[in-house]
């Protein structure tokens, strides 16, 4: 079980969406939190990644929302 705590196995889970994901400039009709920055997104152009996680059971989609300047940070960043 991953616990809060341990910062670095979420660090780790993190990096791999940040690779993994499709990321698309999409319109946020609903309300959306922003993944870097925790603000809200709506009604604005915004980036949505779309990761996919393959295992032994039902597939997994995993969905997040960035702000377009701090998606572009953090394209930097990497």
């Amino acid at each position: 079980m991953l616990l809060p705590s341990d910062m670095s196995v979420w660090q780790r889970m993190d990096r791999a969406f940040w690779k993994r994901a499709r990321w698309d400039l999409k319109f946020t009709w609903w309300p959306q939190r922003c993944a870097l920055s925790n603000k809200w997104l709506w009604l604005e152009l915004a980036y949505r990644g779309v990761a996919v996680w393959l295992g032994p059971g039902s597939d997994a989609v995993e969905v997040k929302w960035a702000d377009r300047q701090e998606y572009l940070i953090q394209q930097l960043k990497q």
